[in-house]
């Protein structure tokens, strides 16, 4: 009876063993696997900010299109917001979105003021637009986070 028994709590320890490095193994591979990803979602960032660098350096030179440096800052931003872990790194994210737009506001405003190529109207309103829709993001955040904070201090 006893060899029995010695038998049964053996068997259940080795189970007990086997499942829970099953586990540590499973967590092992859940770890690196997230840690690849997020090495994925770092190097799409870099890659956005040449993406961002190249395309603004070929708008100032006219070889492509306002729409084109728009949607390569939008997803810049995209980037930042997905590889973001934080709330910081969100609105840090955010920011730059705005601060981005506002410089592309600047440049094609200078240009509709003097009445060069790449300030017609079109361009202007539609860099109005992405700068709006940028501060817009920007400031519904800051206001959720006031709200938060002021949450936090009633508590």
């Amino acid at each position: 009876m006893y060899a029995r028994l010695a038998t049964l709590i053996a068997l259940g320890t080795a189970v007990l063993f086997v499942g829970t490095s099953s586990v540590l193994l499973a967590g092992e591979e859940e770890n690196a696997d997230e840690a690849r990803l997020r090495q994925l979602l770092q190097e799409r960032v870099r890659v956005a900010e040449k993406a961002v660098e190249s395309m603004s350096s070929a708008y100032e030179s006219g070889t492509v299109t306002l729409d084109v440096l728009f949607e390569a800052t939008n997803k810049l931003f995209r980037a930042r917001m997905e590889a973001a872990t934080t709330d910081a790194e969100r609105f840090d994210a955010l920011h730059e979105r705005f601060s981005a737009m506002r410089r592309i506001e600047e440049k094609v405003h200078a240009l509709w003021k003097s009445g060069s190529r790449g300030g017609e109207a079109n361009a202007y309103y539609a860099a109005q637009r992405e700068r709006l829709t940028a501060e817009i993001a920007l400031r519904r955040a800051e206001l959720k986070l006031a709200q938060q904070k002021q949450e936090q201090e009633q508590e």
